[in-house]
């Protein structure tokens, strides 16, 4: 269903909320919003792992970014709440 969903999942510095836009029943966008992560980990996560999750339209088998798998984690973990509500 789209839809704007805010999920919460626990990071590496604790809770991270992320945001996850569905257009057209596909995953359109993600943001990570409030969180307590090092920058340059969530800058990271957000240039490599968000796109490949937007491009594959699945967090099924996508690698957690090194040195940033606690954050990596914690978006899978968020995106997956995200549509798992989307599809109830």
């Amino acid at each position: 269903m789209d839809g704007t969903y805010s999920k919460e999942a626990s990071g590496n510095g604790g809770k991270m909320t992320v945001e996850v836009k569905i257009i057209g029943e596909k995953i359109n966008e993600i943001n990570v919003l409030d969180n307590q992560e090092t920058p340059t980990m969530i800058t990271t996560v957000e240039e490599t792992l968000i796109p490949q999750i937007i491009k594959g339209q699945t967090i099924e088998a996508v690698d957690t970014v090194s040195g940033a798998t606690n954050s990596s984690n914690a978006v899978l973990d968020a995106v997956g709440q995200s549509l798992a509500e989307a599809t109830k």
